[in-house]
């Protein structure tokens, strides 16, 4: 790894099992982080195997997983008070980003409204 850290959003895992985009890549050169809510979303489906959680579990093992905190907390409240319409989920990944000051990789555009994150949008 050359040392660089970055947040994840929950979908560039599951672009990353169903082998969509350009993931693969960029996990192989950084060191990753998740917001604890990312666990809870792709562990928590309803309906999944036991194969499929298994597999969910060993890709974010080599991960950081980010727990929440205050700062967190307020920074989601701040975030969902400034940006209508932005989901609860989205809005504790975002915050992590901003409390951790990591940059969000994700392909999921909605996050381009918030102007306090530093991100990537990743393209399939």
């Amino acid at each position: 790894m050359n040392g660089i850290n970055i947040l994840v959003d929950t979908n560039v895992y599951i672009n990353l099992l169903e082998k969509r985009g350009t993931v693969p890549t960029f996990i192989q050169s950084k060191i990753i982080h998740y917001s604890f809510i990312t666990s809870m979303e792709l562990l928590g489906k309803f309906g999944m195997t036991a194969s499929e959680k298994q597999i969910y579990a060993l890709i974010l093992e080599p991960c950081v997983e980010i727990g929440f905190n205050d700062f967190i907390k307020n920074e989601v409240i701040i975030l969902k008070q400034k940006y209508k319409g932005l989901k609860l989920p989205d809005a504790i990944i975002a915050a992590t980003a901003i409390f951790m000051n990591l940059p969000l990789y994700t392909f999921d555009t909605d996050f381009e409204k918030i102007n306090e994150l530093d991100m990537v949008i990743m393209y399939v």
